[in-house]
């Protein structure tokens, strides 16, 4: 999974499950399904 290589050579000194679980979701997960989560926060009208 090139994510997680790219988040051990971010941090090649070690990184626990739950460091790579909030990089996952703060920034990965916003690049790929940010439209979906946002759509929501969206003003209806337009």
């Amino acid at each position: 999974m090139p994510v997680v290589q790219r988040i051990f050579e971010m941090y090649p000194s070690g990184l626990s499950m739950h460091k790579i679980a909030a990089i996952l979701n703060s920034e990965d997960l916003k690049i790929h399904y940010g439209t979906k989560f946002c759509r929501k926060d969206r003003p209806k009208g337009k």
